[in-house]
Order: structure tokens, then C-alpha cells, then sequence
């Protein structure tokens, strides 16, 4: 519903916010995926039947009241046409509104206020336009000629957003001018074959000692040829692995699991391994077992419990291990295997941390969700 006047856009009505029917046009499930049971969802879900994504919707906000436009020769009353950001915008909600002047509202201290009523930039070399920031200098013609480089090799931070500077005319100062940025470590001042906005040039870590830009994490020889994470500085130096001082991590109900083995080819990109249960006996939680060759097992050779061992199956669900047809748990459908899916482990183990699981118990009979009665919903 909303008013004749053109230009205007009004708050819907609430009959529309109850049915979960934004301005913005957007329509959301808060349910999960579809499911028969418990079993059918992840850990931290149940089964609610009955529940369909066109009976379980999330709200969203509906749009404020304000004039839309184009330009601000649509607006009244003094007002310009901006961007709509204060109320958001989508399919209903307009993109451009008729917003107080910058006379009212103020702008950022790099714009003026204009006659126009919008803020804007206005160039370094005008009589009483605002300076530039620290480090830089007003060159409108360099600022012109290319866009702002990054700043990466000074000791100084930047103290302007480079973009909206070259938008004024301002340019930062190179290391050879007064005022200008600083060379970091390992870095010297070379403004005619620099790249960096700074105008300084890396230098090879061959030819700083072996310093790199930082040498806890990165080095400049390795002292092996096993696994270790993509990318290097731009001293030359390559990230170390746990052999050159990285710790291997892999907690596991407060047991650290994880050893370095840089030449074991079933390492991590750290060259860190971690030992299955069979090896630490504490690697497996209290709702697991041991059981490395189970088509169930995590990561570390862990799998959940199962019906037999005191695992509960679901409403529909019996146990029956030795069924082909049955989830990680051991838990098959009264209905049998079903039409159209698989049953899957949906097993995980997640490296480097205490919390993992092995994952949400099977997923039932219809590996697409349907014919599903109900959808997964968080518990509680």
C-alpha cells in the first residue's frame, strides 16, 4: 500500500510486517533444512514437524518513510537529493532521498559545504579549501595522472585515505622530500624505481643479513624442504613451517594431539601431523569411540557412539547396525532406506581446535529434502 503522491515511498503496512513481507522485498527462512527427525539435523538443532519455509519466515524491516528522487530539483522545503544510507535501500525502498542540506548537516572536514546544498571535494590549490593532511602535498596533476598507490613500505601509518585525497589533488610526499613518509626496516629510499606511494623499494633479505619483514614469521632460507603455508614478503622471505619455530596445535579435551613432522606427507601447511586415537588414547570424546576404520570416523579416527553403546535413535528411526541403510549412530528409518537419497555420515573433525564433533548423525532418506514433514530448528 502506499500513497499516490510520486516520489514517495511509506511504511508498510503491518499487516505485511506480521506476514514477514519486508519493503525490501526479502523473505527469509529461520528454519534449516528440511527433515523426518532429530537425526536429519545437525547437532544443535531438532526437528519440528509442520514446520514449511511458508509458514516460518523471518521479519525484516520495513522502509521509512522518505521523498525519492533523482536529483534535487525534485526535492521541497530546502532539501537535496543524496543517498539513500540512513534507511537502507532494496526492490521498494529508494536508493536516492531528499535529505537536509550540508548547511544543516555538516560535512567531513576533506569536503566544503556548497550553495548546492551537497558536500563536496573541493581542490587543494582553491583559496580556502582545506590542506592537506600530514605527509602529503597538494599536486593536482599527479593526483590526476595515476590512482592512489599503497602505502606499504614507510614506518609511518598513512594519515589520509589516499583516495579521497587524490580526489582534492593531494598526493603523498615521498621519503626524499621534506616531510615525507619514512622507510620501514629493510627498506631504503629509491623514488625513481619505487612503486610504493612512500617512494621506498624493498630490499632482498640476501642483502639485510637474512632479515626479513618480520622474522618470526617469515625467513629467508629455509632449513627444509617440507610443507609450509603459500606466500612471502616482499623481502624475498618465504612463511616458516613447524620446523623453523611454528607450534603445531590440535587440542582435543585439553590434550594437544598435534606434533611437527615437516617430512611426513600427510602433514598440514605448517608441516604439523596429528595422532589418531589408537595412538592418544584422549583424542576421542566421551560420545565417541576409537574406531579408525569406520566409515564414520573423524579426522583422528574418532566416531560417534551407537545405538548399541547407548546412543538414542530418533522417533521413526530403530537401530540396526548391521544395516547398510543405517546413519552414523547405527539408527535405519522404519520406512527403510527410502527413495532418492543416501544415508552419509556427516562426519567432521575440525584441525587446530578443542570443539569438534563428529558431526550431525546421517541424514536420512531424501537426500534433496523431499517429502520432508519438518524443518531443523536451533534447540531449546
Amino acid at each position: 500500500m502506499s500513497d499516490r503522491r510520486p516520489g514517495w515511498t511509506w511504511l508498510c503496512p503491518l499487516v505485511l510486517a506480521l506476514a514477514a513481507i519486508g519493503c525490501s522485498g526479502d523473505s527469509t527462512i529461520s528454519g534449516g533444512s528440511a527433515c523426518n527427525s532429530n537425526v536429519d539435523c545437525p547437532d544443535s538443532q531438532r526437528c519440528q514437524l509442520g514446520l514449511t519455509p511458508q509458514s516460518h519466515t523471518k521479519m525484516v524491516a520495513p522502509c521509512v518513510p522518505v521523498q525519492a528522487c533523482t536529483s534535487s530539483e525534485q526535492c521541497q522545503g530546502g532539501y537535496v537529493c543524496l543517498p539513500n544510507t540512513q534507511f537502507g535501500s532494496g526492490t521498494l525502498c529508494p536508493t536516492m532521498a531528499c535529505s537536509p542540506p550540508c548547511q544543516t548537516t555538516g560535512c567531513q572536514p576533506d569536503q566544503v559545504c556548497g550553495t548546492s546544498g551537497l558536500c563536496e571535494f573541493e581542490r587543494c590549490d582553491e583559496p580556502g579549501a582545506p590542506a592537506c593532511a600530514e605527509h602529503y602535498r597538494c599536486d593536482v596533476a599527479a593526483a590526476a595522472a595515476a590512482p592512489a598507490p599503497t602505502l606499504g613500505g614507510s614506518s609511518v601509518t598513512d594519515t589520509d585515505d589516499p583516495r579521497r585525497a587524490a580526489l582534492r589533488g593531494c598526493v603523498h610526499k615521498r621519503c626524499d622530500e621534506t616531510g615525507g613518509f619514512i622507510c620501514r626496516d629493510y627498506w631504503q629510499c629509491e623514488p625513481g624505481s619505487a612503486t610504493d606511494a612512500s617512494g621506498c623499494v624493498p630490499v632482498p633479505c640476501a642483502a639485510t643479513g637474512g632479515h626479513c619483514s618480520d622474522d618470526s614469521v617469515y625467513i629467508c632460507s629455509p632449513t627444509n624442504a617440507g610443507h609450509r603455508p603459500n606466500g612471502a614478503d616482499a623481502n624475498g622471505c618465504v612463511l616458516r613451517n613447524c620446523g623453523e619455530g611454528v607450534t603445531c596445535t590440535y587440542l582435543r579435551n585439553g590434550v594437544n594431539i598435534s606434533y611437527c613432522d615437516v617430512a611426513n606427507p600427510a602433514s598440514n601447511s605448517d608441516g604439523c601431523v596429528a595422532r589418531r586415537c589408537d595412538e592418544e588414547p584422549k583424542a576421542c570424546f566421551s560420545t565417541q569411540r576409537c574406531a579408525p576404520s569406520s566409515p564414520f570416523a573423524d579426522d583422528v579416527g574418532c566416531r560417534q557412539l551407537t545405538c548399541e553403546e547407548g546412543t538414542t535413535c530418533p522417533l521413526g528411526y530403530v537401530c540396526d547396525v548391521s544395516s547398510p541403510a543405517s546413519n552414523a549412530i547405527g539408527c535405519r528409518s522404519e520406512l527403510g532406506a527410502g527413495t532418492g537419497g543416501s544415508t552419509s555420515s556427516g562426519t567432521s573433525g575440525t584441525s587446530g581446535t578443542s570443539g569438534t564433533s563428529a558431526g550431525a548423525a546421517g541424514r536420512g532418506t531424501g537426500g534433496t529434502g523431499a517429502g520432508k514433514r519438518g524443518m531443523c530448528v536451533a534447540a531449546g
